[in-house]
């Protein structure tokens, strides 16, 4: 996998675990959402909220299945995305103050898949004023479509919509010193 692919899947599941001051009403704050979002596309994918403001659906340009679930108190709690030999589920991690303080993205596949994977990525956010800081990668596993290796990424918030929401940011990687800009579309009811 090329490191720009790496790029599009490490946002798909960024843009999935962005932030949360999580209410048990409402996933918007799990996503940097604010207001009566009905769908932000960040890249290829897609996520989609009821008028609650729970997260109901994502359609994703890179995996053909997607399913959101929710724990018994009403918030996200895993995140299961498929293809046809590749299964990635997203488990999502609060404190007491029901801010989202890290993700475990389990990732298995079959043996003989061209992208065969079966590894585990640990990823802790780190918070400034209200929005995601920094998150630090830790991977453990075999992954044959991409590097192994642990990272972090530093974010700088460069545009916000009428409702505060981020539109444009700028990723920071601190393994290698890239950065690139992420945009994202939201939509409202």
């Amino acid at each position: 996998m090329s490191f720009g692919k790496k790029i599009v899947n490490t946002t798909i599941f960024s843009f999935i675990i962005i932030l949360a001051s999580c209410s048990g009403s409402t996933d918007l704050p799990t996503f940097q959402l604010k207001g009566k979002v009905k769908k932000y596309v960040i890249n290829d994918d897609t996520l989609y909220f009821s008028r609650s403001g729970k997260l109901t659906s994502i359609s994703s340009g890179t995996y053909s299945d997607v399913y959101v679930n929710h724990d018994n108190h009403d918030n996200i709690s895993t995140v299961i995305c498929k293809t046809s030999d590749r299964t990635l589920t997203i488990q999502f991690v609060f404190d007491k103050n029901r801010q989202l303080t890290q993700t475990i993205e389990k990732c298995n596949s079959d043996h003989n898949a061209c992208n065969a994977c079966k590894r585990n990525e640990i990823i802790k956010y780190t918070y400034k004023n209200g929005l995601r800081h920094h998150e630090s990668h830790i991977f453990n596993g075999i992954n044959h479509d991409e590097e192994n290796r642990n990272y972090a990424i530093d974010y700088m918030y460069l545009t916000f919509d009428n409702n505060g929401n981020w539109t444009k940011r700028k990723l920071k990687y601190n393994n290698n010193g890239k950065e690139f800009i992420e945009q994202r579309e939201i939509f409202y009811y």
